[in-house]
């Protein structure tokens, strides 16, 4: 899902997405955040 399709979803106009999802949102999406900077570095580094 999209930023927009999420705030579609969750109702939310122009608020900060980040103030308006739960704990659990914010732990997830760090690790998917993180995780996402894991594997851009590691194929970076191969690729060099």
């Amino acid at each position: 899902m999209t930023t927009r399709q999420y705030k579609n979803f969750r109702g939310l106009k122009k608020e900060n997405l980040r103030d308006n999802i739960s704990t659990l949102e914010v732990v997830l999406n760090m690790l998917a955040e993180a995780t996402t900077t894991e594997i851009s570095r590691e194929q970076q580094l191969e690729t060099l």
